[in-house]
């Protein structure tokens, strides 16, 4: 399953994919013990899917991809541990757009395998969602059993 499909179901089952689809400025956590809580996010075309946990009281990023909306191409990684941060896609001095086609399969790659494990830990039917952008009632706080 690809990792827009693994997304969707995520929040098709927690009732937020429509809002995902049609808002630019979305937020979702999903919280699965003993994982690492995941974070989907989009702003305005740009998806970003992270696992997060904290060190000495920081947010750490690992990974986090981030993929263009709506085609799902990825654009670029981000792993906070190892101090890794690269871009697929990037300007030259002269204002020419290239892009990287060994980092763009790797990511490719990376993101299949990383749909199979979220797949695996069951984040879309034991994950706990809170959004900040779109409650369902008053505060969205499921338990998805």
């Amino acid at each position: 399953m690809s990792m827009q499909a693994t997304i969707e179901n995520i929040l098709k089952h927690n009732k937020l994919l429509e809002a995902f689809q049609v808002s630019e400025d979305f937020h979702v956590r999903i919280e699965n013990e003993p994982y690492m809580r995941l974070v989907i996010e989009r702003h305005e075309d740009e998806i970003s899917i992270a696992h997060y946990f904290e060190q000495n009281g920081d947010a750490m990023r690992d990974p986090e991809i981030t993929f263009r909306f709506p085609d799902w191409t990825p654009t670029t990684i981000t792993q906070d541990p190892v101090g890794r941060y690269s871009e697929v896609f990037f300007l030259t001095e002269n204002g020419v757009q290239k892009y990287r086609p060994r980092l763009l399969r790797e990511l490719r790659s990376f993101a299949s395998m990383w749909s199979k494990n979220l797949n695996n830990q069951h984040f879309a039917t034991r994950g706990k969602a809170i959004s900040l952008t779109h409650p369902m009632g008053d505060i969205l706080n499921l338990e998805v059993t």
